[in-house]
């Protein structure tokens, strides 16, 4: 069964055989987490930049996102069933990972199908498998719900042993 189909969560397993799969996170790591949602809209194969999302996280004005999600939108999900959806996509570049590990972030979310430029990608996906990060993708919709903080629902499918598996995304908006 492939496993990355539609919107997908994945493990650092899809890299790293030994590590945990889908099953061995607590339902918390993808159901009702905390959740920042931002917009950086680019074009196709441009890179989102940390600075952009930065920018974007400090209108949320929360003091700390250490074990929330993050969800980048670039308006690129609205493309999924055009040619060269995943071929020509725009991408997060090396200061994304940078800051979505230094701010704790657990998930790493986007309307994009890759997180790596796919002309030259340069292995930070390994580093986010490597610091045990979630990966959630590609998703629809996002550049609808804006930049705010809500709920995230994407609740993996059961499967045993493996390193992704589909799931149904939600976004919840608080209050």
């Amino acid at each position: 069964m492939p496993l990355q189909t539609g919107s997908y969560v994945e493990t650092s397993a899809h890299a790293f055989f030994r590590d945990p799969r889908v099953m061995d996170y607590p339902l918390e790591r993808t159901t009702l987490l905390e959740t920042a949602c931002v917009v950086v809209p680019v074009s196709a194969g441009q890179a989102v930049t940390g600075d952009a999302v930065q920018e974007q996280l400090a209108s949320l004005s929360m003091t700390s996102f250490e074990g929330s999600g993050l969800i980048i939108g670039t308006g690129w999900g609205e493309n999924w069933d055009a040619p060269g959806f995943t071929d020509d996509c725009p991408y997060f570049d090396d200061s994304v990972i940078d800051l979505v590990l230094q701010m704790g972030f657990s998930l790493l979310g986007g309307d994009t199908p890759r997180f790596e430029n796919p002309q030259k990608p340069s292995g930070h996906l390994g580093r986010l498998f490597a610091a045990k990060k979630l990966i959630l993708g590609p998703l629809k919709n996002v550049v609808q719900v804006g930049t705010q903080m809500g709920l995230l629902i994407a609740s993996p499918l059961n499967i045993p042993a493996a390193s992704a598996t589909p799931c149904r995304p939600v976004f919840v908006v608080e209050g």
